[in-house]
């Protein structure tokens, strides 16, 4: 708007200018001298800017945020999840995710605000899996890992909650003499944020969960991107698998889409493996919404199936549609 102004201003000079190229003389005449007009100002104006509002705390800002471990490594989130290769070359992966246990929602640091408790997996490529909790604050609108803490290589986080600004998580955890694939403790650990740090302030000891003995514990993860559980028509879709024995190894996996058996994985010995990484895929993606599922086997004839994994497919146009909603972004 300024500029114009002054555009105009400038416009009208020139043209007063030019209609004064032949003046007439004027007799001098006595007069005060003469004062020197102050040049005008222009007010700087200030554009009203924006404001961008952030999205809060919820299920779906936690899967897609930073998250660091306590050993300082931090790692960006897309869908819940984060993947590598182990080392360069190598068939196993590093993942970490969240999502595949609850998370819990509530003020955490006393501003009235939601917050979340949310329960990170790390499972590095080899034997044990760990599980950290992570307080996620709302920091102006935006989501915050706050403070990270393991809570031990394969414990069993049986619910999580917030109850009066306090995180309480129900475990099964590691006792004396427990090896490391079977813990079977029985406890509530209540932590809570001091100065921005989770503190465990309670340790109670419960009365033991009754176990089954021989079950694997197999944990399919989608490794396609931008969107796991989005898949474009004639995509292929990657399900890499992980699967633990208690005391007989892994012998065999089995992939199914909506109960059919797609493919299988078999162990080249008897005696199986006390842990597995597999990728099972599934090429030329169809239309549809699909219900994928994994049976881990081990060498006792015990089984465990994973949680069933939804992948909706969608024709390409349909996708793109879709990409056009952009989600306000932290500036």
């Amino acid at each position: 708007m300024h500029r114009t102004s002054l555009a105009i201003l400038v416009l009208l000079l020139v043209m007063i200018s030019a209609c004064q190229t032949q003046p007439t003389e004027v007799p001098p005449a006595a007069s005060e001298p003469a004062t020197a007009m102050p040049e005008p100002t222009v007010e700087p104006t200030v554009e009203p800017t924006e404001e961008v509002v952030g999205p809060g705390v919820n299920e779906i800002t936690i899967g897609n945020m930073t998250y660091t471990l306590p050993d300082g490594m931090s790692y960006e989130l897309a869908n819940g999840v984060f993947w590598e290769q182990a080392a360069p070359g190598s068939a196993t992966f590093n993942l970490v995710s969240v999502g595949r246990l609850p998370a819990a929602f509530g003020d955490l640091n006393g501003d009235g605000v939601p917050d979340a408790s949310v329960i990170v997996v790390n499972d590095p490529g080899g034997s044990g899996t760990f599980r950290y909790l992570a307080a996620v604050v709302d920091e102006d609108g935006w989501p915050l890992n706050i403070d990270t803490v393991l809570l031990g290589d394969r414990t069993q986080i049986l619910s999580n909650q917030v109850v009066a600004g306090a995180i309480v998580l129900e475990v099964v955890t590691h006792g004396p003499d427990d090896p490391m694939c079977c813990p079977t403790e029985h406890r509530t650990w209540t932590y809570q944020l001091q100065e921005g740090k989770l503190v465990r302030t309670g340790d109670e000891l419960l009365a033991p969960v009754p176990t089954e003995e021989a079950v694997v514990l197999p944990g399919p993860y989608l490794t396609l991107t931008p969107d796991p559980r989005k898949a474009t028509t004639g995509e292929k879709v990657d399900f890499y698998t992980h699967a633990t024995a208690n005391e007989a190894g892994v012998v065999k996996l089995e992939f199914y889409k909506d109960g059919e058996l797609l493919d299988e994985w078999t162990s080249d010995t008897e005696e199986g493996e006390p842990f597995i990484h597999h990728t099972f895929v599934w090429r030329q993606a169809e239309k549809g919404a699909f219900d994928f599922q994994v049976k881990a086997i081990d060498a006792a004839g015990g089984e465990g199936w994973s949680p069933i994994e939804r992948v909706t497919v969608k024709d390409p146009a349909e996708r793109t549609a879709e990409a056009e909603v952009v989600q306000p972004h932290q500036p």
